[in-house]
């Protein structure tokens, strides 16, 4: 497991982050214990106050009683935007055993629309993982983070990316109309599992739907890599009048929406944990509404 190690403001206290992981059998308490008692020297030199999961293991009263019975304190039944390090529910097409015509099938009458649109507009897609690369998807990844009014990573963060992730594990693709370049996605594959890690889109000829053409043909590449789901990753609004969700639902059509456990710390400062876990959202929350309010 890899634990990224993050400080508590102004105190001398950290907290252990497992993005996604261990990677292990989730289901054998013997294995992640194994994988926990590794790590408990970083508890010392790091003065951890928790070290938390977020296991992909869908949210089930089964998997509760589970890490709870390791000890573990779980968050799962928070719905706020801010709850949970990663969004809880997932979008992810299912491609065992079908065809491209298939899963075309399977997607929403106004996907397919937009789909057979974008082809016929002229939009085509193409896609690169040679140096720069990630700046150049950055280009435009910036735009998309100024328009929506969300926080970004570096350029460096995906050029460090395409150099330590092996080249048939990872493509930057692109989408073109003329000579504007309108869009780009980050794509990786994970073992049988095919991630839409990254997505940016410019000002330009929106009406085009160039996202439809590229997902298109990053579905396609997963299937061409045997690949059993494709995910499309998380979405934090179940509301079909939310963009990002319609967009991702159309996709997955006959899919449900896969909710996952949330969060797990084995927390070992109940105090710190407890000003981590409700104090600072509630202090970033009012950071956030005063931001607005003097934005207006």
């Amino acid at each position: 497991m890899l634990l990224l190690i993050r400080k508590l403001p102004i105190v001398n206290a950290n907290l252990a982050y497992s993005s996604k992981g261990p990677v292990c059998n989730i289901d054998n308490a013997g294995q992640f214990k194994a994988l926990l008692a590794e790590a408990q020297p970083l508890k010392k030199k790091y003065h951890l106050f928790t070290i938390k999961f977020d296991p992909e293991a869908l949210c089930t009263e089964e998997y509760k009683k589970h890490f709870k019975d390791m000890g573990f304190t779980v968050k799962c039944d928070h719905r706020h935007l801010h709850d949970y390090a990663q969004p809880k529910f997932n979008m992810v097409l299912t491609l065992t055993g079908k065809t491209e015509d298939e899963l075309v099938a399977e997607f929403s009458n106004k996907t397919r629309y937009n789909l057979r649109l974008s082809y016929r507009k002229g939009v085509t897609v193409f896609w690169t993982n040679d140096e720069g690369s990630g700046k150049r998807f950055h280009e435009i990844y910036e735009i998309t983070a100024m328009r929506d009014n969300f926080s970004y990573r570096s350029a460096e963060y995906f050029e460090h990316m395409l150099k330590i992730i092996p080249k048939e594990n990872i493509r930057i693709y692109f989408t073109k109309h003329e000579d504007d370049v309108l869009s780009s996605a980050v794509c990786i594959k994970s073992g049988d599992k095919m991630w839409y890690m990254y997505g940016a889109s410019s000002n330009e000829k929106r009406n085009l739907m160039p996202n439809y053409a590229m997902q298109w043909e990053m579905i396609k590449w997963a299937l061409e890599c045997g690949c059993d789901r494709y995910d499309f990753g998380g979405v934090f609004v179940l509301d079909k009048e939310n963009g990002l969700f319609k967009f991702k639902k159309g996709f997955c059509d006959k899919e449900d929406v896969r909710e996952y456990l949330g969060e797990i710390d084995m927390v070992y400062n109940p105090f710190y944990f407890f000003a981590y876990d409700k104090i600072l959202p509630f202090m970033q929350g009012f950071k956030r509404k005063l931001f607005k309010l003097f934005k207006k």
